[in-house]
C-alpha cells in the first residue's frame, strides 16, 4: 500500500506513521496522510564523517545490540557537519574537511540497502539571501517534507539563519532563507515534532552557552521564538525525537566549568513547558551522533570526560517507555575515538 500527501507518495507500508492522522479516500486506494511524523527509525543508525575530518559512513542495526561496522564512504570527509532526514534517505551537509575548510556542499545517502548510495550534491548551501554558503556547527531538522539547517558558523561569525530546502526537489534553487533564531548560536542541538523544529541549547555569540529553547513552525516560514529552558545551560549537545517528546542529550554545561555532563533533559511538544531531567547516560558524553528509533534513544562516540580528553567508541541506548539510564550496547569498531559527527537513521 503507498501512503500519499498531497499526491505525492511518501512512504511505503512498512515505514512508521507514529501520530499521523490518516484519511481514508474510498474507491481510490490511497491513504492520506494530513499530518505525517518526522522520520524515526525502524532499521538501523548510521554514523558519518567525525573529527580529523573523516569520510566513513558506519551501521549498526537497532534490532540487535551489536557493533557498528563501516558499509561506505562520504565522497568528502567533513567534520561538524549536520543532518536532516526523508523517509528514504539522508542529507550531511556543510562542516569541514581537512585543513579545517569550511564545506558548502551535501551528500545525500539513500537506505536502498545495507549499503547505503552516496550522492555528492554541488552547492546546496547556497548564498541564497543572507544566508553564507559556507557552515559548521549548525544542526538540522526534518519536517515530511524538507529538510532544515539552523545557526552554526560561518567563516568565524556566528549565525541565527533558518535555512529549508524541499525532499522533492534536492537542488540549490530550492535552498530557502525562511527565517531566524532568536540569538545567533553554534553547537545546539535540533529536534521535530510533526508540526514544528526546535533548536536547544548552544554557544551564543558571546562564547556563553544558552539553556534556550526556541521552536518554528513548518507550515510557515517565520522566525523561531523561545518557548522553553532546559535544566542546565548546554552546548555540544545531542538531539533525539520521538512522535511525542524532544530530548537534549549529553553535552557541556556553560564556562568556566566546561564540564561534560551525562543528564537527559525532556520536553513534550504538545505544550511549551520547561525541560525536565528524566534520565542519565551511562557516562559523560559531548560531540556525540545521535538516533532516533521509534522504541529508543542512541547515541555513539564523543567526548566521555572534560575537553579535550581523548572521545570514546561506544554506543549507547535508554528506551523511551522507561526512560532510565542508558545502557552500552555495542562499539564502532573501526576508526574509535571520534566526535563532532553526525547520525541519521532507517
Amino acid at each position: 500500500m503507498t501512503f500519499k500527501r498531497s499526491g505525492t507518495d511518501i512512504f511505503d507500508s512498512n515505514r512508521v506513521m507514529s501520530a499521523a492522522t490518516l484519511n481514508l479516500i474510498s474507491n481510490t486506494g490511497t491513504i492520506e496522510v494530513t499530518n505525517a511524523p518526522p522520520a524515526l527509525g525502524t532499521v538501523a543508525g548510521y554514523i558519518a564523517g567525525g573529527n580529523g575530518a573523516s569520510n566513513v559512513i558506519a551501521r549498526f542495526p537497532f534490532a540487535s545490540d551489536t557493533n557498528a561496522t563501516s558499509v561506505g564512504v562520504l565522497t568528502v570527509a567533513r567534520s561538524d557537519s549536520a543532518n536532516t532526514s526523508s523517509q528514504v534517505a539522508t542529507y550531511s551537509s556543510g562542516g569541514y574537511t581537512s585543513g579545517a575548510t569550511e564545506l558548502q556542499t551535501i551528500e545525500r545517502l539513500t537506505f536502498a540497502s545495507a549499503t547505503p548510495s552516496v550522492t555528492y550534491i554541488t552547492g546546496l548551501i547556497n548564498d541564497y539571501y543572507v544566508s553564507p554558503s559556507y557552515r559548521r556547527g549548525h544542526t538540522g531538522v526534518s519536517s515530511p517534507v524538507s529538510g532544515y539547517f539552523v545557526g552554526g558558523t560561518s567563516l568565524g561569525t556566528s549565525q541565527a539563519i533558518i535555512d529549508k530546502f524541499s525532499f522533492a526537489t534536492q537542488s540549490s534553487s530550492s535552498m530557502q532563507f525562511v527565517g531566524n533564531v532568536t540569538n545567533a548560536r553554534y553547537y545546539m542541538s535540533g529536534q521535530n515534532s510533526d508540526t514544528s523544529g526546535y533548536v536547544t541549547g548552544g554557544i551564543l555569540t558571546n562564547t556563553a552557552h544558552t539553556d534556550e529553547s526556541a521552536k518554528f513552525p513548518f507550515a510557515t516560514d517565520t522566525n523561531a521564538t523561545n518557548v522553553l529552558t532546559l535544566t542546565q545551560a548546554k552546548a555540544f549537545s545531542t538531539g533525539i525525537s520521538n512522535a511525542t517528546y524532544g530530548y537534549q542529550v549529553g553535552g557541556q554545561i556553560t564556562p568556566p566549568t566546561l564540564v561534560n555532563t551525562d543528564t537527559i533533559n525532556r520536553f513534550p511538544f504538545a505544550s511549551n513547558v520547561n525541560a525536565t531531567n528524566v534520565a542519565s547516560l551511562n557516562t559523560v558524553r559531548s560531540n556525540s551522533a545521535g538516533f532516533s528509533s521509534t522504541a529508543s534513544g542512541y547515541v555513539a562516540q564523543g567526548y566521555n570526560a572534560a575537553n579535550p580528553t581523548p572521545s570514546g567508541n561506544n554506543i549507547s541506548k535508554f528506551s523511551f517507555a522507561s526512560e532510565s539510564t542508558s545502557s552500552s550496547v555495542g562499539t564502532v569498531s573501526y576508526n574509535s575515538n571520534r566526535q563532532s559527527n553526525a547520525g541519521s537513521q532507517d
